[in-house]
Protein backbone atom coordinates (compact mmCIF):
# COMPACT_ATOMS: atom_id res chain seq x y z
CA UNK A 1 0.00 0.00 0.00
CA UNK A 2 2.82 2.58 0.67
CA UNK A 3 4.81 1.72 -2.19
CA UNK A 4 1.87 2.39 -4.34
CA UNK A 5 1.33 5.85 -3.05
CA UNK A 6 4.99 6.51 -3.43
CA UNK A 7 5.03 5.23 -6.71
CA UNK A 8 2.09 7.12 -7.51
CA UNK A 9 3.86 10.35 -5.79
CA UNK A 10 6.91 9.85 -7.78
CA UNK A 11 4.78 9.84 -11.54
CA UNK A 12 3.02 12.82 -10.25
CA UNK A 13 5.94 14.65 -9.69
CA UNK A 14 7.87 13.50 -12.73
CA UNK A 15 4.50 14.97 -14.63
CA UNK A 16 4.14 17.94 -12.87
CA UNK A 17 7.89 18.64 -13.77
CA UNK A 18 7.30 17.28 -17.89
CA UNK A 19 4.57 19.82 -17.97
CA UNK A 20 6.89 22.82 -16.27
CA UNK A 21 9.63 22.04 -18.75
CA UNK A 22 7.56 21.70 -21.62
CA UNK A 23 5.87 25.15 -20.38
CA UNK A 24 9.22 26.82 -19.97
CA UNK A 25 10.68 26.30 -23.64
CA UNK A 26 7.44 26.99 -25.04
CA UNK A 27 8.25 30.15 -23.46
CA UNK A 28 11.49 30.84 -24.18
CA UNK A 29 10.24 29.60 -27.72
CA UNK A 30 7.97 32.00 -28.31
CA UNK A 31 10.40 34.83 -27.17
CA UNK A 32 13.26 33.97 -29.34
CA UNK A 33 10.25 33.78 -32.42
CA UNK A 34 9.54 37.30 -31.08
CA UNK A 35 12.41 38.90 -31.09
CA UNK A 36 13.08 37.67 -34.85
CA UNK A 37 10.11 38.62 -36.24
CA UNK A 38 10.18 42.15 -34.10
CA UNK A 39 13.87 42.31 -35.63
CA UNK A 40 12.85 41.48 -38.80
CA UNK A 41 10.40 44.28 -38.97
CA UNK A 42 12.77 46.77 -37.58
CA UNK A 43 15.58 45.35 -39.87
CA UNK A 44 12.82 46.17 -42.67
CA UNK A 45 12.15 49.76 -40.94
CA UNK A 46 16.02 50.83 -41.17
CA UNK A 47 15.83 49.37 -44.43
CA UNK A 48 13.31 51.56 -45.61
CA UNK A 49 14.16 54.63 -44.09
CA UNK A 50 17.85 54.30 -45.32
CA UNK A 51 16.30 53.76 -49.15
CA UNK A 52 13.70 56.76 -48.60
CA UNK A 53 16.78 59.27 -47.05
CA UNK A 54 19.21 58.22 -49.55
CA UNK A 55 17.11 58.30 -53.01
CA UNK A 56 14.45 60.66 -51.86
CA UNK A 57 14.19 62.80 -48.86
CA UNK A 58 17.71 64.34 -48.29
CA UNK A 59 19.51 63.51 -51.31
CA UNK A 60 20.01 65.96 -54.83
CA UNK A 61 18.76 63.99 -57.87
CA UNK A 62 21.50 62.33 -60.05
CA UNK A 63 24.17 64.38 -61.99
CA UNK A 64 22.61 64.56 -65.74
CA UNK A 65 24.85 62.83 -68.49
CA UNK A 66 26.17 65.11 -70.98
CA UNK A 67 24.01 64.45 -74.06
CA UNK A 68 27.29 62.90 -76.06
CA UNK A 69 27.35 60.23 -73.53
CA UNK A 70 23.58 59.94 -73.64
CA UNK A 71 23.40 59.33 -77.79
CA UNK A 72 26.57 57.92 -78.06
CA UNK A 73 28.18 61.38 -79.77
CA UNK A 74 31.83 62.89 -80.21
CA UNK A 75 32.00 64.94 -77.82
CA UNK A 76 32.16 69.46 -78.89
CA UNK A 77 35.78 69.87 -79.03
CA UNK A 78 36.49 74.24 -79.54
CA UNK A 79 39.60 76.10 -79.33
CA UNK A 80 37.18 79.08 -77.95
CA UNK A 81 39.15 79.77 -74.47
CA UNK A 82 35.34 79.87 -72.95
CA UNK A 83 31.77 78.60 -74.37
CA UNK A 84 28.08 77.95 -73.68
CA UNK A 85 25.06 77.38 -75.19
CA UNK A 86 21.84 77.53 -72.89
CA UNK A 87 17.83 76.83 -74.29
CA UNK A 88 15.74 79.47 -72.69
CA UNK A 89 11.83 78.56 -72.48
CA UNK A 90 8.64 80.38 -73.03
CA UNK A 91 8.46 79.78 -69.08
CA UNK A 92 12.03 81.21 -68.43
CA UNK A 93 13.44 78.28 -67.21
CA UNK A 94 16.50 77.27 -68.68
CA UNK A 95 18.74 74.08 -70.08
CA UNK A 96 22.54 74.23 -69.88
CA UNK A 97 23.49 72.32 -73.39
CA UNK A 98 27.43 72.64 -73.14
CA UNK A 99 29.56 74.99 -70.80
CA UNK A 100 33.45 75.38 -71.26
CA UNK A 101 35.63 77.49 -68.44
CA UNK A 102 32.00 79.32 -68.02
CA UNK A 103 33.14 81.46 -64.81
CA UNK A 104 36.26 82.50 -67.09
CA UNK A 105 37.12 86.10 -66.63
CA UNK A 106 38.50 87.69 -70.32
CA UNK A 107 38.29 90.45 -72.41
CA UNK A 108 35.10 90.55 -74.51
CA UNK A 109 36.09 92.77 -77.41
CA UNK A 110 33.06 94.66 -79.26
CA UNK A 111 30.14 92.51 -77.66
CA UNK A 112 30.98 95.10 -74.64
CA UNK A 113 28.70 97.58 -77.39
CA UNK A 114 25.40 95.57 -76.31
CA UNK A 115 25.83 96.99 -72.82
CA UNK A 116 26.41 100.44 -74.61
CA UNK A 117 23.62 99.89 -76.31
CA UNK A 118 21.17 99.19 -73.46
CA UNK A 119 22.28 102.36 -71.56
CA UNK A 120 21.50 104.51 -74.63
CA UNK A 121 18.12 102.59 -74.71
CA UNK A 122 17.75 103.37 -71.35
CA UNK A 123 18.53 107.05 -71.09
CA UNK A 124 18.74 108.42 -74.18
CA UNK A 125 15.88 109.77 -76.60
CA UNK A 126 16.44 108.22 -80.52
CA UNK A 127 14.90 111.07 -82.49
CA UNK A 128 18.44 113.72 -79.91
CA UNK A 129 21.01 114.45 -82.13
CA UNK A 130 24.95 114.31 -81.34
CA UNK A 131 27.62 116.19 -82.39
CA UNK A 132 30.20 113.97 -83.25
CA UNK A 133 33.98 115.46 -81.81
CA UNK A 134 38.06 114.52 -83.05
CA UNK A 135 37.81 112.30 -80.48
CA UNK A 136 35.21 109.79 -81.18
CA UNK A 137 36.86 109.84 -84.74
CA UNK A 138 40.61 108.93 -83.28
CA UNK A 139 39.03 105.94 -81.65
CA UNK A 140 40.34 103.46 -84.57
CA UNK A 141 41.88 103.57 -87.89
CA UNK A 142 38.65 102.43 -89.69
CA UNK A 143 37.58 104.25 -92.60
CA UNK A 144 33.67 105.68 -91.95
CA UNK A 145 32.28 108.24 -93.33
CA UNK A 146 31.76 110.50 -90.55
CA UNK A 147 32.47 114.10 -90.08
CA UNK A 148 34.20 116.10 -87.04
CA UNK A 149 31.07 118.43 -85.80
CA UNK A 150 28.34 116.75 -87.59
CA UNK A 151 25.73 115.91 -85.65
CA UNK A 152 24.16 112.47 -86.33
CA UNK A 153 20.49 111.04 -84.47
CA UNK A 154 21.05 108.92 -81.81
CA UNK A 155 19.04 105.92 -83.47
CA UNK A 156 21.85 106.04 -86.77
CA UNK A 157 24.31 106.15 -84.23
CA UNK A 158 22.91 102.70 -82.49
CA UNK A 159 22.13 101.15 -86.06
CA UNK A 160 26.21 102.01 -86.99
CA UNK A 161 27.57 101.00 -83.68
CA UNK A 162 25.67 97.61 -83.24
CA UNK A 163 25.82 96.29 -87.26
CA UNK A 164 29.11 97.23 -88.34
CA UNK A 165 30.70 97.60 -84.53
CA UNK A 166 31.75 101.00 -85.26
CA UNK A 167 33.52 102.49 -82.29
CA UNK A 168 33.42 105.86 -83.15
CA UNK A 169 29.65 105.66 -83.01
CA UNK A 170 29.82 104.11 -79.45
CA UNK A 171 32.18 106.65 -78.06
CA UNK A 172 29.86 109.57 -80.20
CA UNK A 173 27.21 107.94 -77.89
CA UNK A 174 28.84 108.39 -74.93
CA UNK A 175 29.25 111.95 -75.58
CA UNK A 176 25.73 112.14 -75.13
CA UNK A 177 26.47 112.05 -71.48
CA UNK A 178 29.31 112.92 -69.39
CA UNK A 179 31.69 109.72 -70.28
CA UNK A 180 32.65 108.83 -66.39
CA UNK A 181 28.87 108.82 -65.93
CA UNK A 182 27.85 106.57 -68.92
CA UNK A 183 30.57 103.83 -67.90
CA UNK A 184 29.39 104.17 -64.33
CA UNK A 185 26.03 103.36 -65.71
CA UNK A 186 27.62 100.34 -67.76
CA UNK A 187 28.78 98.62 -64.22
CA UNK A 188 25.99 99.85 -62.26
CA UNK A 189 23.67 97.69 -64.93
CA UNK A 190 25.52 94.91 -65.21
CA UNK A 191 25.87 94.60 -61.09
CA UNK A 192 21.75 94.91 -61.23
CA UNK A 193 21.92 92.16 -63.89
CA UNK A 194 23.88 90.00 -61.46
CA UNK A 195 26.61 89.85 -63.93
CA UNK A 196 29.59 90.21 -60.49
CA UNK A 197 32.37 89.11 -63.61
CA UNK A 198 31.85 91.70 -65.69
CA UNK A 199 33.52 95.39 -65.71
CA UNK A 200 33.87 97.81 -68.27
CA UNK A 201 36.60 100.32 -68.38
CA UNK A 202 35.53 101.92 -72.06
CA UNK A 203 32.38 101.95 -74.22
CA UNK A 204 34.06 100.19 -77.50
CA UNK A 205 35.27 96.81 -75.86
CA UNK A 206 39.11 98.23 -77.70
CA UNK A 207 40.56 97.63 -74.03
CA UNK A 208 41.68 94.37 -73.18
CA UNK A 209 40.61 95.49 -68.97
CA UNK A 210 36.80 95.14 -70.49
CA UNK A 211 35.97 91.76 -69.17
CA UNK A 212 33.08 89.33 -68.82
CA UNK A 213 32.28 85.50 -68.71
CA UNK A 214 30.09 83.43 -70.81
CA UNK A 215 27.33 83.14 -67.63
CA UNK A 216 27.20 86.93 -67.33
CA UNK A 217 27.12 87.60 -71.11
CA UNK A 218 24.16 84.91 -71.04
CA UNK A 219 22.27 87.52 -68.77
CA UNK A 220 22.86 89.94 -70.69
CA UNK A 221 21.58 88.42 -73.77
CA UNK A 222 18.52 87.42 -71.80
CA UNK A 223 18.31 91.02 -70.01
CA UNK A 224 18.07 92.48 -73.67
CA UNK A 225 15.78 89.31 -75.45
CA UNK A 226 13.06 90.74 -72.26
CA UNK A 227 13.66 94.36 -72.62
CA UNK A 228 15.02 95.69 -75.67
CA UNK A 229 13.46 94.27 -78.91
CA UNK A 230 15.22 97.92 -80.49
CA UNK A 231 18.46 96.09 -80.31
CA UNK A 232 16.86 92.77 -81.56
CA UNK A 233 15.23 94.44 -84.87
CA UNK A 234 19.19 96.23 -85.59
CA UNK A 235 21.59 93.31 -84.99
CA UNK A 236 19.58 90.99 -87.57
CA UNK A 237 19.58 93.45 -90.53
CA UNK A 238 22.33 92.35 -92.85
CA UNK A 239 22.22 95.57 -95.10
CA UNK A 240 20.79 99.18 -93.55
CA UNK A 241 20.56 102.35 -95.26
CA UNK A 242 21.49 105.22 -92.70
CA UNK A 243 19.60 108.43 -94.55
CA UNK A 244 22.88 111.01 -95.48
CA UNK A 245 25.68 108.29 -94.48
CA UNK A 246 25.06 105.51 -96.81
CA UNK A 247 24.34 101.51 -96.83
CA UNK A 248 25.86 99.82 -93.79
CA UNK A 249 26.84 96.09 -93.97
CA UNK A 250 26.61 93.55 -90.53
CA UNK A 251 29.97 92.53 -89.39
CA UNK A 252 27.81 88.65 -88.50
CA UNK A 253 28.47 86.70 -91.66
CA UNK A 254 26.42 84.08 -90.27
CA UNK A 255 23.75 85.77 -91.19
CA UNK A 256 23.94 84.50 -94.60
CA UNK A 257 24.28 80.71 -93.16
CA UNK A 258 22.48 80.25 -90.33
CA UNK A 259 18.15 80.33 -89.94
CA UNK A 260 16.31 81.92 -87.22
CA UNK A 261 18.91 84.39 -85.73
CA UNK A 262 17.59 87.03 -84.22
CA UNK A 263 20.57 88.30 -82.00
CA UNK A 264 24.05 88.98 -82.68
CA UNK A 265 27.12 90.93 -81.84
CA UNK A 266 30.95 90.27 -83.30
CA UNK A 267 34.18 91.26 -81.34
CA UNK A 268 37.45 91.13 -82.64
CA UNK A 269 40.80 92.13 -80.52
CA UNK A 270 44.34 91.09 -80.94
CA UNK A 271 44.09 90.35 -77.11
CA UNK A 272 40.55 89.05 -76.51
CA UNK A 273 40.58 86.80 -80.42
CA UNK A 274 37.19 86.48 -81.60
CA UNK A 275 34.29 87.11 -79.84
CA UNK A 276 30.56 86.18 -80.42
CA UNK A 277 27.39 85.91 -79.25
CA UNK A 278 24.31 84.40 -81.35
CA UNK A 279 20.51 84.03 -80.24
CA UNK A 280 18.30 81.57 -82.11
CA UNK A 281 14.57 81.36 -82.28
CA UNK A 282 13.41 77.70 -82.16
CA UNK A 283 9.87 78.23 -81.85
CA UNK A 284 7.91 75.50 -79.58
CA UNK A 285 11.45 75.13 -78.47
CA UNK A 286 12.23 78.29 -77.27
CA UNK A 287 15.44 80.29 -77.53
CA UNK A 288 19.17 79.20 -78.25
CA UNK A 289 21.86 81.33 -76.56
CA UNK A 290 25.07 80.93 -78.26
CA UNK A 291 28.14 82.38 -76.67
CA UNK A 292 31.95 82.33 -77.38
CA UNK A 293 35.46 83.67 -76.38
CA UNK A 294 38.65 83.67 -77.21
CA UNK A 295 38.44 81.86 -80.31
CA UNK A 296 41.02 81.56 -83.29
CA UNK A 297 38.02 81.17 -85.36
CA UNK A 298 34.48 82.37 -84.54
CA UNK A 299 32.14 81.88 -87.35
CA UNK A 300 33.42 77.73 -87.80
CA UNK A 301 33.37 77.38 -83.99
CA UNK A 302 29.89 78.83 -83.69
CA UNK A 303 28.62 76.49 -86.64
CA UNK A 304 30.04 73.88 -85.01
CA UNK A 305 28.21 74.24 -82.04
CA UNK A 306 25.04 75.00 -83.90
CA UNK A 307 24.94 71.58 -85.44
CA UNK A 308 26.26 69.64 -82.68
CA UNK A 309 22.94 71.15 -80.73
CA UNK A 310 20.98 70.36 -84.25
CA UNK A 311 22.74 66.72 -84.51
CA UNK A 312 21.53 65.77 -80.88
CA UNK A 313 18.10 67.25 -81.09
CA UNK A 314 18.03 64.46 -84.44
CA UNK A 315 19.10 62.10 -82.50
CA UNK A 316 16.62 62.68 -79.58
CA UNK A 317 13.24 62.64 -81.61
Amino acid sequence: MKLDKLLTGLILAFSFLFIFLLVFYGIVLWNQTERLFFAALEGEKNFLESSLNTSTLNSSPPPSLSPQLILNLPPLELSARSAAIVQVFSDNKEKIWFKKNNNLKLPIASLTKLMTAVIVLENYNLNDEIVISKEALSQDERREFLEEGKKMRVSDLLYLMIITSSNKAAYALSEGMDKSNFLYLMNQKAHELNMYDTFFVDVTGLSPDNVSTVDDLIRLARYILANHFDIISISNKKEYEIPGYGKIVNTNELLDQIDNIILGKTGLTEEAKGCLILILNRNNEGYFIYVLLGSDDRFSEMKKMINWVDLIKQKEY
